[in-house]
């Protein structure tokens, strides 16, 4: 999990590995935000997802941009998905 100085953070950001990201990010809008099936996962990712303008929620990497000046800092903590799910599994489990 992250470290401990995020302890007392004002500012939580979660991240989710960009190699998956469009695709997390295509289900969750499938059906949801747009018509199921209206656009196919290749067009998303490269239309939606990679493209200069980015989507009516903006591009992906802008908002993680936006984000990581708190990394490392003591009010924020940037953590990703996949750590937290480790040590949730860890926490369950045990």
């Amino acid at each position: 999990m992250a470290t401990p100085r995020g302890k007392g953070a004002r500012y939580i950001q979660v991240i989710r590995d960009l190699g998956i990201a469009p695709v997390v990010w295509y289900h969750y809008i499938n059906g949801i935000i747009v018509a199921r099936d209206a656009i196919a996962p290749d067009d998303f990712a490269r239309g939606v997802f990679l493209s200069a303008r980015g989507g009516s929620w903006g591009r992906s990497w802008d908002h993680l941009r936006s984000w990581w000046p708190l990394h490392g800092r003591e009010e924020g903590l940037v953590v990703c998905c996949n750590e937290l799910r480790a040590h949730l599994a860890s926490r369950a489990g045990g």
